[in-house]
C-alpha cells in the first residue's frame, strides 16, 4: 500500500472557510459565545466606519488569555469536539473565532491579557496566507498594530479581557452598517436573552452595541402574567437529560399593543411559532417544528422551550455555526415532542379564539419525573426548584447542603415504586396523607399545617393559581378550598 500525505492547499481552504454559512449577526454571536465562556460581565460591540472598509471591534472583560493560550486559540480546529467541556462552554469545534471572523473580514487581530500576564497580540492576515500558501500567524507588539482605536485604550485599562478586531470588513459596506446594526441587536437580544437577564442560572452579562445596551428578548415572555406555562416534561437520551417546557403567549386581548408586537419578534407570529432549543442557556435554533407538525394559525401563540447541555451536540446534529436546518431532535424523542405540540396546541387554539380565560399554570411539584427513552422507564427525583427546598437549603452551609443532597438523591434512588404501585392498584381511590406522629397520630393534614404552607408559599412570591396547581399535582386539592375563595 502506498501512502501519500495530502496536505490541504491553504489558499483554497481559506476560501472555503469564508463561505461556511455565517451572516454578520451569527458571526458576531459566535464571538460573544467566547466572551461569555471566558466569564465576561461586560461585552462591547463597536462598529467603526472607515474610509475604505468598516472595522468591527468586540471587547470583553473576561478571564483573557496568556500568550501560549492565545496562540493555541488562533489555531483552526483547536479543540476536539468529542472532549468533555465545562458546563458553561458555549463552543464546540474550536473553529468559531476563526471561521466567524474569516467569513466577514480578511484580517483578524486579537489582543488578550490575564490578571497575571502581559498583553499578547496575534493576527491572521488572509491575503498573506493565500499569497504564501502557509498558515503563518503574526505575533505583534502594540506598536505594530495597523489601527489606532479608542477601544484599544479601554482594553489596556481593563485588568483582564480580550479584544477582537475585524480590520477591514469586506462583506458589509460602510453605508450598510446602519441597516445591519438593528438586525444584529435583535439577534443578540434573542440568542443571549438568558444571559442578559440572568435567567435559569445563566451568568448575568451586559452587552452593548455602539454604547447602547442590548435588552433581553424573552420569546415566551415569562414575566407576563397572562403567559400560560403548561406542564413540563423531562426525557433522557443516552442518559442525557432533555427538558421541555411549553408556553402559550397571551393574545392581543390580554396584553397591550407594544407587548403584543414585541412578542411577535421580527419573524412575526406565524414564523416564530415552534420549538426554541437552548444549549447551555444559549438559544441556537428557534421558530421551527422540525417537521413534526405543519405550521398553522392555531399554533401562532405556541412556543416550546427545549433545554439541553453542551454534551448533546452529536445527538442534536449541532453544526459549526450552532444554527441552521441541520439542528434536529434525536429520533427517539420525536414522537414525544409531537405529542407535546398537539397537547399544547389545544390550549393555544382556545386562547386565539377567545374561548374563556386561560390562566397561568406553573406546576410546582415535590417530585420530577423523567422518561428514559433508552429503556422506557420513568425516573423520579426531588424537585430542587421547589420553594420549600430552596428555603430549607438556604440555611445550610456548603458541607451540610452536600450531605442533604446526598440523602435526597438516595431517597429518590430507593423510592419503593413497586409498593406504591401495589397500593394504588389495591386502593385506587386512596388520598395521600401525612405521616403519623405523636403530634399527628392519625396521619392527617391539619388546617394549621395547610395554612402555614400556603402562607409560606405566598411569601416566596408564588401566585395563588400556582399554589393551587401544586396541591392539585400532589393530590391534595381537597385540603385547600377555604383558602382560595
Amino acid at each position: 500500500m502506498e501512502e501519500i500525505n495530502q496536505t490541504p492547499q491553504v489558499a483554497n481552504l481559506v476560501h472555503g472557510l469564508r463561505e461556511i454559512g455565517y451572516t454578520i449577526d451569527t458571526a458576531i454571536a459566535d464571538l460573544v459565545d467566547n466572551s461569555i465562556t471566558a466569564n465576561s460581565e461586560n461585552i462591547d460591540v463597536v462598529f467603526l466606519p472607515e474610509e475604505k472598509k468598516p472595522i468591527l471591534a468586540i471587547l470583553d472583560d473576561g478571564d483573557g488569555m496568556a500568550k501560549s493560550e492565545l496562540i493555541e486559540a488562533m489555531r483552526p480546529a483547536t479543540k476536539n469536539p468529542t472532549e468533555f467541556r465545562k458546563p458553561n462552554d458555549l463552543g464546540r469545534y474550536g473553529l468559531g473565532l476563526k471561521t466567524a471572523s474569516f467569513s466577514q473580514s480578511k484580517k483578524l487581530t486579537v489582543l488578550s491579557k490575564t490578571k497575571d500576564n502581559d498583553v499578547a497580540i496575534a493576527e491572521w492576515d488572509l491575503d498573506k496566507l493565500i499569497e504564501r500558501n502557509e498558515w503563518v500567524l503574526n505575533l505583534l507588539s502594540k506598536e505594530e498594530l495597523d489601527f489606532d482605536l479608542p477601544i484599544v485604550q479601554k482594553f489596556y485599562s481593563n485588568t483582564s479581557g480580550t479584544l477582537v478586531v475585524w480590520n477591514g470588513i469586506d462583506k458589509v459596506e460602510n453605508n450598510e452598517i446602519a441597516i445591519h446594526t438593528p438586525v444584529i441587536t435583535d439577534h443578540l437580544s434573542l440568542v443571549f436573552n438568558r444571559f442578559l437577564s440572568g435567567y435559569n442560572g445563566a451568568r448575568k452579562t451586559n452587552i452593548r452595541i455602539n454604547n447602547v445596551a442590548v435588552k433581553a428578548l424573552d420569546p415566551v415572555d415569562k414575566k407576563n402574567q397572562y403567559t400560560c406555562a403548561l406542564e413540563s416534561s423531562t426525557f433522557k437520551v443516552n442518559n442525557k437529560k432533555i427538558f421541555v417546557q411549553p408556553y402559550i403567549l397571551p393574545s392581543g386581548l390580554k396584553t397591550d399593543t407594544d407587548t403584543f408586537k414585541k412578542n411577535a419578534t421580527h419573524l412575526g407570529y406565524k414564523d416564530a411559532q415552534g420549538f426554541y432549543l437552548y444549549r447551555a442557556n444559549r438559544l441556537i435554533t428557534w421558530g421551527t417544528w422540525w417537521r413534526l407538525v405543519k405550521r398553522h394559525d392555531n399554533y401562532n401563540l405556541t412556543r416550546i422551550e427545549v433545554d439541553i447541555d453542551n454534551c448533546q451536540d452529536s445527538e442534536w446534529s449541532v453544526s459549526v455555526t450552532k444554527s441552521g436546518f441541520s439542528v434536529k431532535p434525536p429520533e427517539g424523542i420525536r414522537d414525544d415532542l409531537r405529542g407535546i405540540v398537539r397537547s399544547s396546541s389545544k390550549t393555544g387554539k382556545g386562547v386565539i379564539r377567545g374561548r374563556g380565560t386561560v390562566k397561568p399554570v406553573n406546576y410546582v411539584t415535590y417530585w420530577n419525573q423523567t422518561k428514559n427513552l433508552d429503556n422506557g422507564q420513568i425516573d423520579f427525583s426531588i424537585n430542587k426548584e421547589h420553594p420549600l427546598y430552596v428555603e430549607l437549603t438556604g440555611y445550610f452551609d456548603s458541607n451540610q447542603r452536600k450531605i442533604f443532597n446526598l440523602f435526597i438523591a438516595d431517597l429518590a434512588k430507593y423510592l419503593p415504586k413497586q409498593d406504591i404501585y401495589r397500593n394504588v392498584m389495591d386502593f385506587p381511590s386512596s388520598t395521600p396523607v401525612a405521616p403519623k406522629s405523636e403530634a399527628n397520630p392519625e396521619g392527617e393534614f391539619t388546617q394549621d399545617d395547610i395554612k402555614t404552607l400556603i402562607d409560606k408559599l405566598r411569601e416566596k412570591g408564588l401566585k395563588d393559581e400556582q399554589i393551587k396547581k401544586m396541591f392539585e399535582a400532589e393530590g391534595l386539592s381537597e385540603y385547600i378550598g377555604e383558602y382560595f375563595e
